[in-house]
């Protein structure tokens, strides 16, 4: 289901010139609309020599431009992790490889899967 907020933002615009649209409204219509779902390997932070096949579905949130200087705050966004086969993962810090190439930092804190946005 396609959001599209475009004629709210429109309307916001013509009718007070003045207010700028809640920043709500421009994160959503910066979201990308598709999930990253697929198969990966889960490595610890720590060389232990362990790797776990999983499954994997991150949801990209649009970026937020920060005015000024400095860097962004790091931001921990959720993300669902299953282990490919019955093998249980303990909580702690990890890197996910998915099959494109690209590398996500991510954490398990009591079963809740974070990556760093």
């Amino acid at each position: 289901m396609a959001v599209t907020l475009a004629p709210v933002v429109a309307s916001l615009r013509l009718s007070r010139p003045y207010l700028k649209p809640p920043e709500f409204l421009w994160r959503l219509l910066r979201m990308p609309k598709k999930e990253i779902t697929g198969v990966g390997q889960l490595v610890p932070t720590r060389a232990t020599g362990v790797k776990y096949s999983v499954h994997y579905g991150i949801v990209p949130l649009g970026e937020i431009k920060q005015h000024g200087r400095g860097m962004p705050a790091a931001r921990w966004e959720k993300l669902s992790v299953r282990s490919a086969s019955t093998q249980q993962i303990p909580d702690g810090n990890y890197f996910l490889h998915i099959d494109d190439g690209r590398v996500f930092q991510v954490k398990c804190i009591e079963g809740q899967w974070q990556y760093q946005a």
